[in-house]
Formats: C-alpha cells, structure tokens, sequence
C-alpha cells in the first residue's frame, strides 16, 4: 500500500466472482461441454440435498459450506441460486444438532464429497483424453478447493506442480520440468520459449499473463510470470475464502493489474506512470498504489532495497511474502469498492487494513493447502529479519494495550512493532477465543476497506464487547503462540 509497503519495507525502513457453466465450456466440442454441464449439475445436487440435510439437523454452518460448494459447481443452475434465499442467513445462526447427529452428518458428507469427486473426476479425464488438458486442470483445481485432496489425487490422478501452484495431469509435469510451454493451445520447445521472452524483453512489449482476475505484466519471461499469476490466483482465491462469510466482497470490473520489474530503476519508472512523486517510494519491494479510483495495481521487484540504501536480489519465491501484503491490500480495497466513499482516505482504525495484510503474509502454500506459520526469524538475503508473532510473544509485556492501540492514527503508525502488534492482533481476533471476535471484526475490516470509518467504528462494531476483557484474553492468546522452530 502506498502509505506503508509491505511488512518487509517496515522492517528494513524504519474470490473472483465463480465463472459461469457456459464460460468454462466455451472452448470444448458440444459433446463434451454437455457431459461437463451434466457433471456439474448432478454433483450440485447431491450438495443440496446434503446441505438440507445438514439443515435438518440444526448444523446450520455445514449446511452453508455444503451450498457454497454447490453453487461453485454449478452457479448458474436456477435452483441453486433459488436456494440462496434459504441458505444465505444461515452464517450467522446456531443451531444445536440433536444427539448423535454430527457423526451420522460427517459420515454422510465424506460420502457425497467423494461422490462429487468422482462425477467430476469422470468427465475431466475424458476431456483429457480428447485433447484439452486446460479444461482438465480447471476441474482438477475446482475439485482441490473443495473436496478432500485424497480424493482428488487419487480420482484425477494429478500431481502438484509446485512453481506453478497448479495441480496437473503427470504428462503435463513432465512437459513443464523439461521446460516447455502450452501457448495457444499447442506445447513449444525451451527453445522456442526462450526466442519468446526475447520478443518480450522490454516494456513496449512485454509478457501479460492473466486469470479471470489479475494480469501480470513484466519483461522477466512467460515462466516467471506464470510463477507469479499462478501464486497470485491460488492466494486469491484463500483470501476470498477466509473471509468472505462476513464481508461483501464484489469483483471489480476488470481485471486488477500486477507489474513485476527486475530492477528497481525499472519499478520506479513503472510506477511514476501511474502515481504522482509524492506516492513513489525508493524503499521496500512491493507496493499496492490505492486511490478513490479503480483496478489499482500492485508493482513488484525483485530488487528489494532497505532504508540505508542496501539493494537485495531475490528469488521470485521470496518476493511472495512482500507479494502477499500488498495482494491482501489489492482484494480488500479493489472488492468493496462497489459500495466505497470515493470523496477521502481512511481516517480512522488505520491499524486494521495493516493487521490483515501482514497476518495473512504468514500463510504459506504447500502443495494445495495453506498453513499458517509463526516463524521465530524470516530469511532476507543474507541475513533475518524477526517474525511477528514470535516478537509480540517475547515482547508481551511491553507492547502497548490493545485500547491504546487500536486508537494510533496513521501518521504514527509506522513503526516495526505496530506492524508486529497488528499482525498479532488480527492473528487474535479472527481465531482465538473459539472465533468469538471474527465476525466483529471482519466488520469493521469491511467498513474501513469501504472507507466509511468514523470516530465510533470500532465501538459499533464491537458494540457490548468489554475492552479489559479482550485485553486478558489478548494476553492470554499471544502467550500460547507456538512458535515455529
């Protein structure tokens, strides 16, 4: 974000809208986009019925999951989206299932799932088969986000290819270690790839790689921007899913622009095309430009450069940490602003939009599944730079409270353990005391995302919530951090 960068900056300077059936099947033979359609349509089904089911039974949050699963299959089937009506208030209510009913409700959900699985499965190993191996690996993909990973494995028989964040068929791996590439459909040589990246060596002309969201843009070659779209799309997609239970998320219209740069010289001249001199900072690695417009974009270097003027060369995976902060910042902006005050900034509850970027900066994917990690030291170069979880743990009782710090106003939030505090804080509220506090506070996130914050923001969204006792819970929450050995 233009007012602070990523924690990384700090430390060293001081869900897209689901595409629909007719979309995803645009490009196969009528045939086979009919056997996908009715795939996708049957195993919607048998969420439903599951998911009033699950209803039955009181168990009001599975029966949501189980709707969201089936409106992902299949989101523009008439009778799932009717079904909304009746499911939508189901996030916010309890229920108490009678007696034994939860055994009975996993074991009956375990089996649609691998039904699913299996339906899915089917129809994207015949489209395999025929020739369109992108069709496979988007089912594939939409299977992993929703079904357990032994099924999908073991039913799709696909592995994880790690640079690429994708799950795909094994010929597909094979091809993509050897260094080839599938453009336009067709699969070309390393070599043919290398005379590519030439074509595209400069900023008249350069790589722009997309998915129904970002754009990546860059000169460093198709590869590294696949690298980078494709981490890009999976920790879109996360987010979206960790958050969006309580906060109004809209895709934006259009797609939200990423531009990656080898050196800083070239960040800085990116970045003047699109922010005035005042917005432009020679410190830090990557950067969300947010203003009251729209589809503002995140910049990205490899040339990271701290505030005595060292420059680091890093490797793309180490520029995802940085990456993260400032994608967070991209979706929590760019997916409220169709219902943002585009008259002003944030005036108040700064701290918030920084806690939730630098918390989930400690998510890390490892083959499909994220985790999140509470590392004592985070490697930069050739040195460390501490952790924040680990710090706030060691460094307890000198941190401010959380009353005074919820009240620090952005100009003197820029220091590295308000960024360590925020992380911690959002850390906190959104899963300890049994996820008692999340949905206050995806509140407020929301609010302040939409810049419609005020003086009494957080005591309206916090409304009942007695500060002295979130303080010993607070407290209490940062002292059982395990912190990652």
């Amino acid at each position: 974000m233009k007012t602070s960068g990523s924690i990384l900056a700090v430390v060293l300077a001081l869900v897209a809208a689901p595409a629909s059936a007719q979309d995803l099947a645009q490009n196969l033979p009528k045939n086979l986009a009919r056997k996908e359609h009715t795939a996708r349509k049957q195993a919607a089904r048998e969420l439903i019925r599951l998911a009033k089911y699950c209803r039955q039974g009181k168990a009001y949050a599975l029966a949501r999951a189980e709707f969201l699963r089936a409106l992902a299959l299949h989101p523009d089937r008439g009778p799932v989206k009717r079904e909304n009506k009746k499911y939508g208030h189901l996030s916010s209510r309890e229920g108490t299932p009678r007696a034994g009913f939860r055994r009975s409700c996993e074991k009956k959900r375990r089996a649609v799932h691998a039904s699913c699985v299996k339906r899915l499965a089917g129809v994207a190993l015949l489209i395999s088969r025929r020739g369109f191996p992108e069709r496979f690996e988007h089912l594939a993909r939409l299977a992993a986000a929703h079904f357990p990973l032994k099924d999908v494995r073991s039913r799709f028989k696909v592995v994880w290819f790690d640079p690429y964040r994708r799950w795909v068929h094994p010929a597909t791996a094979r091809k993509l270690r050897s260094g080839q590439e599938r453009i336009d459909g067709k699969w070309v040589s390393r070599a043919e790839v290398e005379k590519l990246d030439a074509a595209h060596r400069t900023w008249d002309n350069p790589w722009i790689v997309s998915d129904e969201v970002h754009e990546v843009r860059t000169t460093l070659g198709l590869r590294s921007a696949r690298r980078i779209l494709g981490h890009i799309s999976v920790y879109r997609r996360f987010v979206l899913d960790h958050l969006r239970s309580d906060w109004d998320f809209r895709p934006p219209e259009g797609k939200l622009p990423v531009i990656v740069t080898a050196t800083r010289a070239e960040l800085m001249a990116r970045m003047q095309n699109h922010a005035s001199d005042e917005d432009v900072t020679s410190i830090g690695g990557a950067f969300y430009l947010q203003t009251s417009s729209f589809l503002n974009p995140c910049f990205v270097t490899l040339e990271y450069r701290d505030a005595v003027g060292q420059t680091l060369t890093l490797p793309i995976d180490k520029i995802y940490l940085p990456l993260q902060h400032e994608i967070a910042h991209q979706i929590a902006f760019e997916y409220s602003k169709h219902d943002h005050d585009r008259t002003r900034q944030i005036q108040h509850q700064f701290w918030c939009v920084e806690a939730l970027a630098n918390y989930l900066e400690y998510y890390v994917i490892e083959k499909g599944v994220w985790r999140l990690t509470h590392p004592r030291l985070i490697s930069l170069g050739d040195g460390f730079v501490e952790g924040a979880f680990s710090h706030c743990k060691q460094n307890l009782q000198g941190l401010p409270s959380l009353k005074d710090f919820f009240a620090t106003p952005p100009d003197r939030f820029m220091t590295v353990e308000n960024y360590h505090m925020a992380a911690t804080a959002a850390y906190f509220l959104l899963e300890g005391e049994g996820g008692r506090y999340r949905k206050p506070f995806l509140k407020l996130l929301e609010r302040v995302h939409k810049v419609r914050d005020s003086k009494e923001t957080l005591h309206q969204c916090f409304e009942g919530i007695d500060l002295g006792v979130l303080q010993r819970q607070w407290e209490k929450f940062v002292r059982r951090i395990k912190v990652d050995a």
